[in-house]
Order: structure tokens, then C-alpha cells, then sequence
């Protein structure tokens, strides 16, 4: 069975690859990029946001598979009193990182998979908790000049330069990233080897 990521994000793309790895599984799976409308939806809270936007993925690249497989999308945020999304350009990515400084935050990637042989649909989200410590403006703004923030949810990459700027992360570090690995290895698993 064919095994599909409905995501352009190359961190997920490392990530399925590499629980697919762990799972001993290793044909190779393909990319299909979604095309939906990413607007959040006026009342709509992050979690169900989150959730919907993945099972809109899954099932507008569902709609273009004829074979059987295996769906996967996911939808990160960052969520601290609002909602935090790719930054526009350096100075939305500025106004992030300042508002994230010194706090916490929700970082909740909502994800669905689609099993199209079994007629199975698992829709879910993870929150993890992350603190930032206290960032000057010229650590933003340097930040900002790196480039990073510009395609993450949040203007932040915990990867990557960003993880200088974490004191606690409280759950799934995968999460942050852009996928719950421990969650989505489980459900390949039953889905694979059990069912």
C-alpha cells in the first residue's frame, strides 16, 4: 500500500521518513501538496483549527489518489493568546518572537491519516509547552536576518538557531517541529503490522 504525505514541508518529509525507518518499513512514500484555504475560521478555537486544516489536507490529496494508501497531513500552530502562523515578513517575524519572549506558549499540530484500503480516517492533535527565555531586540533581530523564522509557524525553528532561545519543552519535541512522531508511529504500526 502507497503511503502518502499531503505536506510540501521538508521537516515532515525527514520526520515520516524516519519513523517509517524505525518501524522497518522501507518502501519509499510520496509527496502530494494540499491546496486549501488556511484561513482560521471566525470563533473557531486552535485545537479544532488545527484539526480541521489536516483533515482538509488528507482528504482534498485523498480526492486525487486512486490507489489504495495511507494519508498523512498535519497542521502546526504556535498559540499563545492567539494564533501564531508563518510570519509575513521580518518585521511580523519580529513582532512574534517579541510577544513569544520570556513565556510560555502552545505549540499544537493537529494531524489526520487516511486509510483508504481499511476505510479508516484518525484525526488528533498534541500540544507541547514551550518557554522562551527573556530575547533581546538585537537577538530577534539577528534571528530574523538568519532567515529561519520565515516558513514556521511562531517565526521559530526549535531545530534550529531557535533552540538556543528554549528553557523548557514539555512533551513531544517532534511536535514542535511539525509532527508528533511517537503518535503517528503507533497508528502506521496497527495499521501496517496489526490490522
Amino acid at each position: 500500500m502507497d503511503i502518502i504525505l499531503a505536506s510540501a514541508s521538508s521537516r515532515r518529509y525527514e520526520l515520516l521518513k524516519k519513523v517509517l525507518f524505525e518501524l522497518g518499513i522501507e518502501k519509499s512514500f510520496s509527496v502530494i501538496k494540499p491546496n486549501i484555504d488556511e484561513t482560521q475560521l471566525p470563533g473557531e478555537n486552535p485545537y479544532s483549527f488545527v484539526k480541521r486544516l489536516s483533515q482538509e489536507k488528507a482528504t482534498h490529496v485523498q480526492k486525487h489518489v486512486e490507489e489504495k494508501s495511507i494519508i498523512l497531513a498535519a497542521d502546526t500552530i504556535v498559540y499563545k493568546n492567539t494564533v501564531f502562523g508563518k510570519p509575513k515578513d521580518d518585521n511580523d517575524a519580529i513582532s512574534m518572537l517579541t510577544k513569544l519572549s520570556d513565556t510560555n506558549h502552545e505549540v499544537i499540530t493537529g494531524y489526520t491519516l487516511i486509510n483508504t484500503a481499511k476505510d479508516k480516517t484518525i484525526t488528533d492533535y498534541v500540544v507541547t509547552q514551550i518557554t522562551f527565555k527573556p530575547l533581546s531586540e538585537q537577538e530577534i533581530k539577528d534571528y530574523v536576518d538568519s532567515k529561519e523564522p520565515m516558513d514556521k509557524a511562531g517565526a521559530y525553528a526549535i531545530q534550529g538557531l531557535a533552540r538556543n532561545f528554549v528553557t523548557t519543552c514539555e512533551g513531544s519535541r517532534s511536535n514542535v517541529i511539525g509532527l508528533p512522531t511517537e503518535n503517528i508511529k503507533k497508528i502506521l504500526n496497527n495499521w501496517v503490522f496489526t490490522d
